[in-house]
């Protein structure tokens, strides 16, 4: 018998135009971000806050006690901006379990009624342990995993451009730094390094 063969460029072309719609669609979302990024700094409170301590950090190193020091005395400030701007990790609420380590997003924990505090806890313990099991409790937690790709980009393009303010910034001394804060692993942190080097050229 022979093989059934067709002419496999109609299926082609189909796909090549919807992938091309799709990376369209992701393009026009960052260039909405390019746009509005950071625009909650000019207003108030932002703007005050950034007055105040923008001239103190550009002279720091980033990572360093002193910039840490900097980053608690702007501590109102910057939990501003993080609830308005969703390219920082600390946007994102997650609960992250002690007993299993399992991180999860606010609309996936579960709330023990029975208590008055209510706390968060943990639905995977939950399940095999009760919902009253003290150990489940969760706690909250900053990372990406509340991110998408967009958010990531737009965050690697900010913490470039920070570098840039910096008198001896680094923007891959910037992504060590940051596995150790944000806690991501090897392999997003070579995509990291693999990305900044492709568009800069580095």
């Amino acid at each position: 018998m022979g093989e059934n063969r067709s002419d496999s460029t109609q299926e082609t072309l189909e796909h090549i135009r919807q992938v091309n719609k799709y990376l369209n669609n992701c393009a026009v979302q960052l260039i909405v971000r390019a746009v509005d990024h950071d625009n909650s700094k000019l207003l108030s409170p932002e703007k005050q806050g950034f007055d105040r301590f923008n001239y103190r950090l550009k002279d720091v190193t980033y990572g360093s006690e002193e910039y840490k020091g900097l980053l608690k005395e702007l501590k109102p400030v910057l939990d501003h901006h993080y609830s308005r701007n969703d390219h920082h990790p600390e946007h994102f609420k997650l609960w992250r379990c002690p007993l299993c380590k399992s991180i999860f997003n606010e609309k996936d924990v579960l709330i023990n009624n029975s208590v008055q505090e209510k706390p968060k806890v943990c639905p995977e313990c939950s399940k095999s342990l009760g919902i009253g099991v003290c150990e489940c409790w969760l706690s909250p937690y900053i990372g990406l995993k509340g991110m998408t790709l967009i958010n990531l980009l737009e965050m690697l393009m900010d913490w470039k451009a920070a570098t840039e303010r910096h008198n001896n910034g680094d923007i891959f001394k910037s992504i060590e730094i940051n596995q150790k804060r944000f806690n991501y692993s090897d392999e997003l942190k070579q995509i990291f390094i693999n990305t900044i080097k492709e568009i800069f050229e580095i």
